[in-house]
């Protein structure tokens, strides 16, 4: 795990703003009017000499700057408080390229974005390098609210992004070696966060960590990696989404990536999936069959290697359809130490190749406690995963179900406590009984074993 002593650490060798002596003023040095009027061809110029001086740039506390088309960062700005206004949705972005731009402490409005629209970002970061935002607030963008674009080496501190038309927070574009601390995404018009490669871009991000993040209210996932490499996301938590809380995923209608070794540790939601026609789990993973090249290499489209080290899990949407969903396309991928709560389906659903679920828990479980579909494949490990109230639904018949399966050699069930209402039997398994191991498992306080396990 990361400490706060080493992120932090990191950015203050790479982004720290300078002496303040040495900066330049909005208002004293280049004379703008900072009260909201159009100053785009006076706020690039300052931009500018900021630049080619070397000199930071800093606007006075709660100045108002008004802008109508793009503004090129190089150089530092910090805006102290104050607010960029996008006066057309459309063409009004500031953009950050080359190495070391940062901007600090700045609030960028978009407030006559009324629909999505192509492109319209508010902050758009594309190719740079050693790059850092810190206390950045963006409000309103027609499209994503801040956007990573073909980047590397790069910090976003304590940033937020509310009422987006699109992702609050997008990287792509092969961007690597992102560190995000701290960022909150409030009801935005897809993703709170999203990590995404596209085929056509030839190139996959890698190398991203997440902390302390929140997404809340959501109107797609509230954390998206679709296509990606090495993702790592710490103690974030994604409330209320309309689709799944977290969701690694090669989707083949966009034509993305797919996902390899991305994790979430200590990472949470609140009753995700709020939609009743999507069909996901609030922790969901997988993808499809067959590989993609990028870069002479190719990129499996599955979701390979990827899991969640103590994910949380408390209620569900109408649309949730387990608590950690294991899709197909999903292969050697892990989750362990869950504790899942007032679940209104299925606890874990598998439906992958080689899969193992380990010591997780749930309790009030409206469905059957592990599900395994038709296309399970290789060996799944069921080990030390318990539950108490399962099944409270009266057309729950098991608090494990296993579908037939042509591809499952083995299933590994042990150790395992579950309590659940005299009309839930412990188990269907609806496979050749030889491929079933059963140890130390204990249903309504009887043992259980092979014997006495029977098949429908």
């Amino acid at each position: 795990m990361i400490s706060r002593r080493s992120f932090l650490g990191g950015w203050l060798a790479e982004g720290a703003p300078r002496a303040r002596q040495e900066a330049l003023s909005l208002k004293r040095t280049f004379g703008l009017r900072c009260d909201g009027r159009d100053e785009t061809s006076a706020l690039q110029s300052a931009l500018d000499v900021s630049f080619q001086t070397g000199r930071p740039l800093f606007a006075e506390p709660r100045a108002t700057l008004g802008f109508s088309g793009p503004l090129l960062l190089r150089g530092t700005f910090d805006g102290r408080g104050a607010k960029l206004v996008a006066l057309n949705p459309q063409t009004a972005t500031l953009i950050m390229t080359g190495v070391g731009p940062a901007l600090y402490d700045t609030s960028v409005v978009s407030p006559y974005a009324k629909q999505r629209l192509v492109g319209a970002q508010c902050v758009r970061v594309e190719n740079a390098s050693a790059f850092a935002l810190r206390g950045v607030s963006v409000w309103g963008a027609g499209s994503s609210g801040i956007t990573i674009k073909a980047s590397s080496r790069g910090r976003v501190m304590n940033c937020s992004a509310t009422r987006t038309h699109a992702d609050g927070l997008h990287i792509t574009d092969g961007s690597t070696q992102i560190m995000v601390f701290g960022f909150h995404a409030e009801r935005t018009g897809d993703d709170g966060v999203a990590v995404v490669s596209y085929a056509k871009d030839e190139a996959i991000c890698e190398d991203i960590t997440m902390l302390s993040c929140r997404s809340r209210l959501a109107n797609a996932r509230g954390f998206s990696v679709v296509g990606g490499r090495r993702v790592t996301l710490i103690g974030c938590h994604a409330e209320r989404s309309r689709c799944a809380g977290f969701y690694f995923f090669r989707e083949e209608a966009y034509q993305t990536l797919g996902v390899e070794r991305c994790f979430t540790i200590d990472c949470a939601t609140s009753d995700a999936v709020q939609d009743p026609t999507i069909s996901q789990g609030a922790f969901h993973m997988g993808g499809t069959e067959g590989a993609t090249p990028v870069g002479g290499i190719l990129v499996p489209n599955k979701a390979v290697g990827c899991g969640a080290l103590r994910p949380q899990v408390q209620g569900g949407g109408a649309g949730q359809q387990a608590a950690v969903s294991l899709r197909r396309g999903s292969e050697r991928c892990w989750l362990t130490g869950g504790r899942f709560q007032d679940l209104p389906s299925t606890g874990i659903f598998n439906n992958g190749k080689d899969n193992a679920f380990v010591n997780n828990h749930g309790r009030a479980v409206v469905g059957p406690w592990v599900r395994s579909g038709e296309h399970v494949e290789g060996r799944c490990l069921d080990i030390g995963n318990d539950a108490t109230g399962v099944a409270l639904g009266q057309k729950v018949t098991a608090a494990r179900l296993i579908a037939p399966a042509k591809k499952l050699t083995s299933y590994l069930l042990s150790g395992s406590q579950v309590s659940s209402p005299e009309h839930v039997a412990p188990l269907r398994f609806m496979n050749h009984p030889t491929r079933l191991q059963v140890e130390g498992v204990t249903h309504n306080g009887s043992k259980w074993s092979n014997d006495r396990t029977k098949t429908p």
